[in-house]
């Protein structure tokens, strides 16, 4: 039993030792397929991004409908469908991932609506309401 354990240590031994040669001589293969997935990974989120402008329709927190104008040069429109029908006027910043959204108040200061994100469907106002790209 003494002997079939120190051969089976041995063997062990044996096969790591073999096991991280093999590793040393091909780090350059592992490098190579290593910037290979880097630049797949890069051409996969360069195909994922999402135009921002665009006009956005749904039910704000309040329950009425409105409709949310995101132009290009950061612009922004709220069209509440009840009221007087007075736009909000504002401006976005960020990415299609990280969208910041603001709007003028009643004395004209600058305010954050939400934080938001936008996919092919519409605009996710984070912690809100989802609307819909048209």
């Amino acid at each position: 039993m003494k002997h079939t354990t120190h051969i089976l240590t041995i063997t062990c031994i044996f096969i790591s030792a073999l096991t991280l040669s093999s590793c040393g001589n091909n780090t350059r293969k592992d490098n190579a397929l290593s910037v290979d997935a880097i630049e797949v990974s890069d051409n996969q989120e360069q195909s994922t991004k999402v135009e921002i402008v665009g006009l956005y329709s749904g039910t704000d927190n309040v329950g009425m409908e409105s409709t949310i104008v995101l132009r290009s040069g950061g612009t922004l429109i709220i069209k509440a469908s009840v009221g007087d029908g007075t736009p909000d006027y504002g401006h976005w910043t960020g990415t299609s991932d990280d969208l910041s959204l603001y709007h003028n108040d009643a004395m004209g200061n600058e305010e954050l609506i939400g934080n938001a994100k936008v996919t092919p469907q519409g605009l996710e106002i984070i912690g809100g309401k989802f609307y819909n790209r048209q």
